[in-house]
């Protein structure tokens, strides 16, 4: 039997129990594969020529073409649902959100009242004193919204600390919402750094409705979170993102899969033996051996074990009930062929689900530009004070209130409000607190503190206080940032080298006099390879200055590239390394250049094509995808690159690549069916790391056989290029890039690196100051900040 699945060991004691009883003479009825099965209901046996195998009834596949429209509020939290309804509210709309009345959905669009409603829980669950009430459709359609100003405050002692000090006058409980329990199966609750916080990609509805988790069943809560906690101690966790309400998976009938190996060629008639075959990488071997054909097995596929009835069995057989087993096939790559799950590479579905995702995000985020800015503008125009408000202020008092934060003296308030805060001011006094340090509460003065109030207003109910939309009135003040000094750079620095690009004879003399300015001791001045006319008007120019200029070339670009991407593509600009065309079309010219009279040395860069090295580039611009460079990262780690990707689809459902996060549904196996291991939907970690190798090496070269053949004709000339770190010219010299902006911090940065390198036990012999990427003009602009 081979088992395909990476399950724990207790596990795989319990599924091989249906295999061990499994009745089969190989002798009568031939050689048997057989996948992990608990019972004989999860497979079915498939004729595979002289052989057969026990293989899924179903398979997990994953969908990445025809994605559906996203759903854009789709898994929002509540919060960012109402600020993506109240962006979206027009004057007379928020004049109704701030009225008695309130804002309904007879007030609003299409897509406003899709917003309105996903604030309301369905069905809209209300508890009060141990009372529940639960509200359903078409009444809860009917509740209002309703937005007002309190007058909120806090005490302060002689030292100047929030005091929060309790109130003797009788207080009527209020509805609260709540939500029902049976939707909260699955959520985890976690404890981060003195708040709770929680997960709720399998949540159905959002846990801020909860003020009570005492009693919820199906949530988890981890070690020290208390049972029974207020609501404000509630905070989102890592819920930036979702699926948009689409789902990337489904289960299929286990078909057989197109292949491009042909199962039934004449040079797969080998028989193979299968006595003492243990796993399947071993497996696939043998049959490559046998039929001296380059089969390989990835690697996530390979190191599974594997058990056999029956002493052999043809080759093409043997391969085609493999791909049957783990419900993939055979990819072609140049002479070999891979067992992967799907002909379309991996890379390629996980980077059209990332730009489905990604494009969605896009979308939500414009949705979501200028939300809280619009919101404190209306806010101020058109908020009254709530009518329940026992702390409403007077008229005179509201003309002296702005909307920050602000010391106020008691005289200063209505006669009501004053002589409630005396009646605190008495009780705190007069309440022991055991504390024989406690300072004095402040009696002159209050601090005010503004919040919005966010009330539902159900047919028949008192308003409903929803608590997560209670907050505090955004400051409106700004302050300037303090004027900071630059760092100076260290005196003993090594000599250094300017990297510039130049487009015209202007350019070309302004790069050398700003070298002789700033100190720098050599200029390389990045220059078309097949046009030395800029290149020979620096060379005179910094004669005239007494700069040395070197020629800084990036052999690999070109107009008609010959790279390729992982969709098959060819590369606009790049030439391919490991190609002897791509030398012989470079070498000329790099030789004329290399002649130009007082050239100083030559600087090879760019040797490295996009994705050769670690980089956020787009998936589609990586490259290096030839049938040569996919067979040679074959040979070395039996992993073909197009399966290689830094998205994952895991079980802790998400989606990862280029740095943004989504929360997905994804499912990674069914009953009775058969889903790739985990590891196939995680970042290829190791299996990247060789891939890099392999590309750099044909990079590195390419690069050491043009040096190679240029430095016959030119003795003692400085020849060199950028090294695999992205760090080193050369083992003496540092690369520092040079900020894009003139901006204190970039800048700050900048010097606090070209320090560290100056101040090293064993500093290089010189350091590169690169602007080679960019315009002249910015980096000009930001040497002179320096």
């Amino acid at each position: 039997m081979i088992p395909i699945l990476a399950l724990p060991p207790a596990l795989v004691q319990t599924e091989l129990r249906f295999l061990e009883t499994f009745l089969w003479n190989p002798e009568t009825r031939g050689p048997l594969l057989a996948l992990f099965a608990s019972d004989e209901n999860t497979v079915q046996p498939a004729t595979v020529g002289s052989l057969t195998a026990l293989i899924p009834k179903q398979r997990t596949e994953l969908l990445w073409e025809k994605l559906p429209q996203p759903d854009l509020y789709a898994g929002l939290a509540e919060p960012e649902k109402l600020a993506l309804l109240k962006a979206s509210l027009s004057e007379k709309q928020w004049a109704k959100l701030c009225s008695r009345v309130g804002l309904g959905v007879g007030d609003l669009g299409r897509d406003q009242r899709t917003l309105f409603l996903a604030l309301l829980p369905n069905p809209l669950t209300l508890r009060r004193n141990g009372e529940t009430a639960q509200i359903q459709d078409p009444t809860r359609q009917q509740t209002r919204l309703r937005l007002s100003r309190k007058f909120a405050y806090y005490f302060t002692n002689s030292d100047g600390g929030a005091i929060s000090v309790a109130s003797n006058e009788p207080t009527k409980p209020n509805w609260e919402l709540g939500a029902p329990q049976q939707l909260l199966s699955g959520t985890r609750l976690i404890e981060q750094g003195g708040r709770v916080g929680f997960s709720i990609a399998e949540a159905q509805t959002d846990l801020l409705f909860v003020t009570s988790l005492t009693t919820v069943p199906g949530v988890t809560l981890s070690q020290n979170v208390r049972r029974t906690f207020d609501l404000n101690d509630l905070s989102l966790i890592g819920n930036n993102a979702g699926t948009f309400g689409a789902t990337f998976t489904a289960p299929r009938s286990n078909s057989s899969k197109p292949s491009q190996l042909e199962y039934a060629s004449p040079l797969l008639d080998t028989t193979v033996s299968l006595v003492g075959a243990k796993t399947v990488g071993e497996l696939v071997k043998r049959c490559g051996v046998a039929t001296k054909q380059e089969l390989f097995c990835d690697p996530r596929y390979a190191s599974l074990a594997v058990h056999l009835r029956g002493p052999s069995a043809r080759a093409g057989d043997i391969c085609q009930a493999l791909a049957r087993c783990v419900t993939g096939t055979w990819r072609k790559v140049g002479p070999g062929y891979v067992l992967t799950d799907d002909l379309v590479p991996l890379a390629i579905r996980m980077g059209r689900i990332h730009d489905w995702l990604t494009a969605a995000q896009q979308n939500l985020t414009k949705l979501q530009e200028g939300a809280d800015e619009r919101a404190d503008t209306m806010l101020a125009a058109y908020l009254t004070w709530s009518d329940d408000d026992p702390n409403h202020p007077d008229e005179i008092l509201t003309a002296k209130l702005t909307q920050n934060t602000q010391a106020l003296r008691v005289s200063e308030l209505s006669p009501a409000l004053r002589e409630k805060v005396a009646q605190q001011i008495a009780l705190y006094q007069n309440t022991p607190s055991g504390d024989p340090n406690r300072a004095p509460i402040n009696t002159d003065k209050i601090i005010y503190t503004p919040q919005t109030v966010l009330e539902l207003l159900p047919p028949g109910y008192d308003p409903v206080p929803v608590r997560w939309a209670s907050n505090s009135v955004r400051q409106t003040n700004r302050s300037e940032p303090t004027p900071q000094t630059l760092p100076e750079p260290p005196k003993n620095s090594p000599p250094r080298t300017l990297a510039v690009a130049i487009q015209n004879e202007s350019e070309a003399r302004l790069a050398v006099a700003t070298a002789k300015t700033k100190g720098f001791t050599t200029l390389w001045v990045q220059v078309g390879l097949h046009d030395p006319s800029l290149l020979k008007i620096a060379i005179e120019a910094g004669e005239t200055e007494g700069i040395p200029v070197a020629a800084l070339v990036r052999p690999l670009r070109a107009r008609a590239g010959t790279e390729q991407t992982v969709e098959g593509k060819r590369s606009a600009s790049y030439l391919r390394p490991d190609l002897p065309e791509s030398q012989a079309a470079v070498l000329p010219a790099l030789k004329k250049l290399a002649a130009t009279p007082g050239l100083a040395g030559l600087i090879l860069t760019d040797v490295y094509p996009t994705g050769y090295q670690n980089s956020d580039a787009n998936w589609k611009d990586i490259l290096g995808y030839s049938d040569a460079m996919r067979l040679a990262c074959l040979r070395q780690q039996a992993a073909d690159p197009v399966d290689l990707t830094t998205a994952q689809l895991n079980s802790n459902n998400q989606v990862w690549l280029g740095g943004v996060t989504f929360v997905t549904n994804i499912t990674l196996s069914k009953p009775g069916g058969y889903a790739p291991p985990p590891s196939w939907y995680q970042p290829s970690g190791g299996y990247w790391e060789a891939f890099y190798r392999v590309r750099q090496e044909a990079s590195e070269a390419f690069a050491n056989s043009l040096l190679a053949a240029i430095k016959p004709s030119s003795p003692g000339f400085q020849m060199t290029y950028l090294s695999r770190d992205s760090r080193h010219f050369a083992p003496t010299q540092r690369r520092l890039i040079v900020p894009t902006f003139a901006s204190f911090g970039f800048l700050s940065g900048f010097v606090n690196e070209w320090s560290r390198a100056a101040n090293e036990k064993r500093p290089p012999e010189s350091l590169v100051f690169d602007a080679s990427d960019r315009p002249l003009s910015q980096a000009l602009a930001v040497l002179s900040k320096l």
